[in-house]
């Protein structure tokens, strides 16, 4: 039986449960006030009649529903409820003989106009619930697939937001590594091998929302290594990594935007040799914890140019996207130090 209830549409769950109660306090209360096993029985087939014509309206309405004004569906809605009502009441006349209308109470001109207007008024309330639940029905709908575009709209800025990525890093990178040329002409063989690494990466999880944090802080290190090559003994690094941390999935290209910024404006404010430290952690199970730092003092982005804040720009927005109000990024500036410290809920 449940599973059979379980299959009907929300209609027909609603149609048979409604009609269902109605009748069990109708005809209860027809039988104190009357005290006929006729009046009853007529109650029962009435209700059992209303199931079916209020279906018939249902068929009608769904068309209508949308397409007609408001007025235009009133006046429907008048018709078919006194319609409805008539029909129910010549069809009870045929099935049972004015015989049992009489011993049921119903034997005059004005009664029967009272009954008339009575289960027109049930089937205008019926209407009402029906236009009421269509009302309700739609407005879920709609917030859900408004939430779904929603989501897909956030998921297609968060890879249009990684796209841009890619070829801002390259352009920096390749702008690097021909100005080692131009300058000394060392080999750039271990430089060019460090960014093929890290172009495969982006290649290997450019459709991933989500890679694991050991993954991209290997990808990091490439890049570093590439940093390294460029400034030599004027960049000091310190990195870790915490091993809890690596399976923890985590957005794609977060820790190279965070590397770059504190090189590039951390040689324009830090005494040489310029220090930048990573560490990646886990405090507890529920979180990651990303600290990079680098010795200078922060420089507010009014003061730069447009283009050059694309990475901490990006990152920021893609956190909230993902993340929403569940992460923190926090820029400190303090005792010759600059830190952005990132809390990220595990996923």
């Amino acid at each position: 039986m449940n599973s059979h209830w379980s299959k009907l549409t929300p209609f027909w769950k609603c149609q048979l449960g409604g009609w269902a109660v109605y009748a069990l306090i109708v005809i209860p209360v027809k039988w104190a006030l009357f005290r006929s096993f006729s009046g009853a029985a007529v109650s029962f087939y009435r209700e059992l009649l209303g199931l079916f014509l209020t279906f018939g309206m249902y068929l009608i309405y769904r068309h209508i529903y949308g397409r007609w004004r408001i007025s235009n569906i009133l006046f429907t809605v008048f018709v078919l409820s006194f319609a409805g009502s008539a029909i129910e009441i010549i069809i009870s006349f045929a099935l049972h003989n004015v015989v049992l209308f009489e011993e049921a109470g119903f034997s005059n001109d004005t009664t029967r106009m009272g009954v008339l207007y009575y289960r027109a008024a049930v089937f205008a309330g019926w209407s009402f619930l029906y236009f009421v639940f269509r009302l309700i029905h739609e407005s879920d709908d709609l917030q859900n697939r408004l939430a779904e575009a929603l989501a897909h709209h956030r998921e297609t800025e968060v890879q249009m937001l990684r796209a841009q990525m890619n070829p801002h890093f390259l352009f920096n990178t390749l702008n690097g590594i021909g100005a080692m040329v131009e300058k000394s002409g060392i080999e750039v063989k271990a430089l060019i091998r460090a960014l093929t690494n890290y172009l495969r990466y982006s290649l290997d999880h450019g459709a991933d929302a989500l890679v694991p944090l050991g993954t991209e802080y290997d990808a990091m290190r490439d890049y570093l290594a590439i940093e390294k090559s460029r400034f030599s003994d004027d960049l000091e690094i310190e990195c870790h990594i915490d091993e809890a941390a690596r399976p923890v999935a985590v957005p794609g290209i977060i820790l190279q935007p965070l590397v770059e910024n504190a090189i590039k404006y951390g040689r324009e404010t830090s005494e040489l040799p310029l220090r930048v430290r990573v560490k990646v952690s886990r405090p507890d199970p529920s979180a990651v914890q990303i600290d990079v730092s680098n010795t200078g003092y922060w420089t507010e982005p009014v003061q730069r140019e447009k283009s050059s804040h694309l990475g901490l720009q990006n990152l920021r927005r893609r956190l909230e996207l993902l993340y929403a109000d569940r992460h923190r990024f926090e820029v400190r500036d303090e005792s010759g130090w600059v830190a952005v410290n990132i809390h990220i809920p595990t996923i």
